[in-house]
């Protein structure tokens, strides 16, 4: 993998796979609504990949056992320097940032945490209707605490790219057989 945007490897939710009850359960909790163009990404994307990995596995011959693939995340969002992605947070997890993060008056500013990036820094959706939808970054070790970052989450990961946190050749090697889930890495130049 070069470099890839983080969009074009989100996992679709499966066709069965309702978060209608969940999001009705939020809303209902809350007392509003899910901004619309998160509510359709929630609704559209499986949200609990673990982002420190591309989410691919590779047999790594070392060991005789699968690995993941690891990544960096950059930002094509300015001069703003953060960290890669902890977690997406589901709509409880939401809840209980919403309510932990209280000194800095969420509720005040129409913001729901939907991001965690680190203890210090969180991403943001707008739920207000001056700020509906807008990704804003809270970084509570900063004179200015909070920065947009995009006008919706999907405006927001289209700057998000993913890339390989390897710079050795093994990436250069892999190959995928078929009906396998994972990568190989091919030996010298020899093909199986």
């Amino acid at each position: 993998m070069k470099e890839v945007n983080f969009l074009n490897e989100t996992k679709v939710r499966g066709f069965n796979e309702d978060v209608s009850k969940e999001i009705g359960d939020f809303e209902n909790i809350m007392d509003f609504n899910l901004p619309p163009l998160y509510k359709l990404f929630y609704q559209t994307y499986d949200i609990s990949t673990n982002f420190y990995t591309y989410p691919r596995s590779y047999l790594n011959p070392k060991f005789n056992k699968k690995s993941s693939i690891p990544i960096n995340l950059k930002y094509e969002i300015g001069k703003i320097n953060m960290p890669a992605f902890e977690y997406f947070m589901d709509l409880k997890i939401s809840i209980q940032a919403y309510k932990n993060y209280s000194e800095f008056n969420l509720n005040e500013h129409k913001l729901l945490p939907i991001i965690k990036l680190s203890n210090e820094m969180i991403i943001n959706v707008g739920y207000g209707s001056a700020n509906l939808d807008d990704i804003i970054l809270l970084e509570s070790d900063s004179d200015n605490l909070f920065k947009k970052l995009g006008e919706n989450i999907f405006h927001f990961l289209r700057g998000v790219i993913l890339s390989d946190s390897q710079t050795s050749n093994t990436y250069n090697k892999l190959y995928l057989n078929w009906n396998e889930d994972f990568w190989r890495v091919r030996d010298s130049d020899t093909r199986e």
